[in-house]
Order: C-alpha cells, then structure tokens, then sequence
C-alpha cells in the first residue's frame, strides 16, 4: 500500500522520531552502566565472574545491535504518519521493525535466561534448582519457536515489509497473537523469577531489614513484567495500516522492557558494589566493611546469600558412605592476593555439612566467592 492510499491523518504531519532516538538513548546509556558496573563488581570486589554475566553481556550486545535497528526506523519514518513518507523509505522502515522486533524476543529471552543462572549460583544446593532449570528450558523452547514464526511469516521473507512482492505472508491477526503469545510468556516468567527470592529466602536466618533488602532486590523483574503486560496490551497497534504513527507507545514499551529487563537483572549485584564505594569514600578498609559478623546462616540453607553480600569463600559437599553421611573438613590453598605489599594467600575451605565452626564464618567479604 502506497502513502497515497493511506487517508490523510486529521492530526496532521507531526514527527516525534527524535523524542524516540532520546528515550532509546537514556535507557540504553543507563542499562550499559549498570553492566559495566556488575562487570566491576564480579572481576573486581567479589572476583567471581560467571556464566550469567557472560550471558547479560550476550544480551547486551544484542541490545546495541537493537538501537541501531532504532536509529534507522526513525530515520525512515518511525514517529511520523505514514501518509508523509514515501513509499519506498517506508518499505527499508518496516523491514527494520521486523528486525527489531525479533531482537526484541531474543534479547528478553537472554535476559531472563541470565537471571536463572543467577538464581542458580545463589540455589545450587536447594532441591529447587530443578524449578529453574525447568524455567530455562520452557524460556528456550517458547523463545525459539516465537523467533522462527515471526522471522518466518512470511515466504518469501522480503515480502514481510514489501508488499507489492508475490508471496504468502499469515494474516496480521496470526502475527499480533504471535506478539501477545510471547508478551504472556514474559510476564509469567518475569513474575516466577521476582517470586523465586522469597521462596529460597523464607527460611534463611537473618534480620527482616536484610531480607527485604534481599528480595527488594532479586525481586525487580516484577516491574519488567508489568512492562510487559503494558506492551502486551498495545499489541493491537501491530496491525495497523500506519503502524509508524499508531504503533508509538508499542515501541517505546518494547525499550523500556528491554533496557529496564537488563538493569533489574544486574540490581543484585549492587548491593557489593555499594557497600565497597561506602568503604573508599569513609577511608575504611573495603575488606572490614564488607564484613558481617553478627550474621549466621541458617542450618537449613546453606550460605547461598551471603555470596550476594560479598561472601568469604566456602565450597560446600557432601560425601555419601553407604546409608550415613561422612562429615570431614579440608583446607585447600587458594589464589594469592598481593595487599600492602605482601603476597597473602587465601584458603578455600570444604565443608561436607554445616558445623558450628561454618555457623560462625562471616556473611561477607571483599573478596568472596560462592561457586
């Protein structure tokens, strides 16, 4: 459909591409900090680096190659009424939202995925690290089987933004289900993993202040999640004959979700970071601040969270013989650290069970690591 045969919008020629362009740049500027300053965090303070930061990294770079797919949609025509742009650069606008639109479903995918391997690190001992693994797999399988149907709408696929070429394409009404199908997907699981934290937390011996904290924290994915049901409500706007005018607070949402997604997934890993900029600022030992003594584990669970406080370093196992546990302790040279001139070297200490000497080790410290 030509420009021509679009009516004339009663609103007249009005461009808000730039308003985007800013939108898209605050919210990718803050979400790329905040990673940076996770990477800072994990290589740095705790000096754990896992495969859930490599996967936000992953996510991250999708969502750079996204806001280029941005970049060229306003300067195509996103933002204006279609009647006012011509029909050719029309045609290269709507090929980049079909672009960014499947980015979209990969980037929420990764996202979400990292949060799970997260979570795993923090309940790797818990029996319901099953539930998550679960999660992972039901995100990879749904996500994957939206990208193919939305990338493969059409046959041929250049048919998808130009429609004067001969093909077979599904109906708009297949392709807004395929949105809103993949909108549900997102909420069910941003809300799962925002709940995921109480449930491992329900139990875990330590003040109602730190709990909050904790699962104020772990529990951000809830807000991406009512993004998502907001975009999920926009999806009507999909079909429409002047999608780069109608479609505005789709696209918008669909930013938000996917750069506020990536910041509340790193949010946990502040908690370190804060308390060791707390430390340089007062001139006191990072090392000591980061420090809780007056902390204990709970008996029940294992020390999963005092990882996400900055943990001293405990690997925990258990040794099976015949019907009884065995109970044993080692300790193992760990990596050197050079402080104040001097090579110190840390210990790693293994752990079948919980003990009263393990009850007693600190929630947190500079330099933990719970692998």
């Amino acid at each position: 459909m030509s420009s021509q045969q679009v009516p004339i919008p009663p609103s007249g020629n009005h461009d808000i591409g730039r308003a985007i362009n800013a939108i898209d740049a605050v919210l990718y500027t803050c979400s790329t900090v905040i990673i940076i300053l996770r990477l800072y965090t994990r290589i740095q303070i705790t000096r754990n680096l896992g495969l859930d930061d490599v996967t936000i990294i992953i996510a991250q770079a999708i969502t750079t190659v996204g806001k280029a797919f941005v970049v060229v949609e306003v300067r195509y025509g996103l933002g204006r009424h279609r009647y006012y742009v011509p029909s050719q650069r029309y045609i290269v606008f709507l090929k980049y939202q079909y672009l960014d639109w499947a980015q979209c479903f990969i980037v929420l995918a990764v996202s979400k995925i990292s949060f799970c391997l997260f979570l795993l690190r923090l309940s790797q001992f818990n029996k319901l690290r099953h539930v998550l693994y679960t999660l992972i797999e039901f995100i990879m399988v749904t996500h994957v089987t939206f990208v193919l149907l939305f990338v493969l709408q059409c046959h041929p696929i250049n048919k998808t933004w130009d429609e004067e070429i001969f093909g077979m394409c599904f109906s708009k009404q297949i392709i807004m289900n395929i949105i809103v199908a993949q909108g549900i997907v997102s909420i069910l699981t941003d809300f799962i993993c925002a709940a995921f934290p109480i449930v491992l937390l329900r139990n875990a011996n330590i003040s109602p202040r730190a709990k909050l904290a904790l699962c104020t924290l772990m529990g951000l994915g809830g807000i991406t999640g009512t993004i998502s049901l907001a975009r999920t409500c926009f999806a009507w706007q999909t079909k429409s004959k002047d999608v780069s005018w109608v479609g505005i607070p789709n696209d918008i949402l669909r930013l938000f979700e996917v750069n506020v997604g990536v910041i509340t997934t790193c949010m946990p890993m502040m908690k370190p970071f804060a308390r060791y900029v707390k430390a340089r600022i007062t001139g006191q030992d990072p090392h000591q601040i980061l420090l809780r003594k007056d902390s204990t584990p709970s008996v029940s669970h294992t020390r999963w969270y005092s990882w996400l406080l900055g943990s001293t370093r405990v690997g925990w196992s258990r040794k099976y013989n015949g019907r009884s546990s065995s109970l044993s302790q080692k300790r193992n040279p760990g990596p050197i650290y050079i402080e104040n001139g001097r090579a110190e070297e840390e210990e790693t200490i293994e752990i079948d069970t919980p003990t009263e000497a393990t009850l007693r080790l600190p929630l947190q410290g500079v330099k933990g690591l719970m692998s």
